[in-house]
């Protein structure tokens, strides 16, 4: 939650395990009084770093509590102004009565020096590495395999091909009606009025001329009177 930590203990470092080894004193806190099953004892906490000393690895241990009297004198005086404490680790020529020798740190050489120097420097940039049974390698993606079409059993027929959809065929659009021309009043034009036929000329037998401004009844009277055969005037078409 937030930016909070739970509480964390340190890393275990016993001194009797690490005898002889070139050890380095990072970030060492003020001595503090604890209450151990042995009693009352004055600590220091630091990070620590163990050199083996075969292939030069160092071994860190965090926040760690270093015990014994001389040796948490020596890191905690050595310390002074933020200072890291270089030394081998060992234990003092003489001892007193019934009691074991204390843990001291000795001098280091100018080969400690620069074997640690070199330490915090690829430290610094990040060049160690974690051992090969913690690298976890990322999973990489991988494609899904392309489907591919059923088998067809032994003996069977292949499944017949359809063609492929295609666009729907394009039909050619309606004929659009011609329209009347609107009246300017809203109605159709009415059709025109076809102009009256001519008066039909009379069929007159033959050698026989119309006199001028008679009509046909005019000229039937005289073709009566004259005994000859009246005309009809000409029947109308159809």
């Amino acid at each position: 939650m937030g930016g909070f930590v739970q509480p964390q203990a340190g890393d275990l470092f016993q001194a009797k395990e690490h005898e002889g080894k070139l050890c380095l004193f990072e970030n060492v806190g003020p001595i503090e009084s604890i209450t151990t099953s042995f009693g009352p004892a004055d600590i220091v906490r630091a990070n620590v770093t163990v050199f083996d000393p075969q292939t030069g690895v160092g071994e860190e241990y965090a926040q760690s509590m270093v015990f014994g009297r001389a040796l948490v004198g020596t890191v905690n005086r050595s310390a002074q102004g933020g200072q890291a404490v270089l030394g081998r680790l060992g234990k003092s020529a003489t001892a007193k009565a019934g009691q074991s020798p204390a843990w001291v740190l000795t001098e280091f050489s100018p080969a400690d020096a620069a074997h640690a120097q070199a330490y915090v420097d690829r430290r610094a940039q990040g060049a160690f590495s974690q051992p090969a049974a913690q690298q976890q390698q990322a999973p990489q993606y991988q494609p899904a395999p392309a489907q591919q079409p059923p088998q067809q059993p032994p003996g069977f027929p292949p499944p017949p091909a359809y063609p492929a959809a295609g666009a729907a065929p394009a039909y050619p659009a309606a004929p659009v009606p011609a329209q009347a021309p609107v009246s300017p009043w809203g109605a159709p034009p009415a059709a025109p009025v076809a102009a009256p036929a001519a008066p039909a000329a009379p069929v007159l037998p033959p050698g026989f001329q119309m006199p001028p401004g008679m009509d046909i009844n005019q000229v039937n009277a005289l073709l009566a009177s004259m005994g000859a055969q009246q005309v009809n005037p000409t029947p109308p078409p159809f």
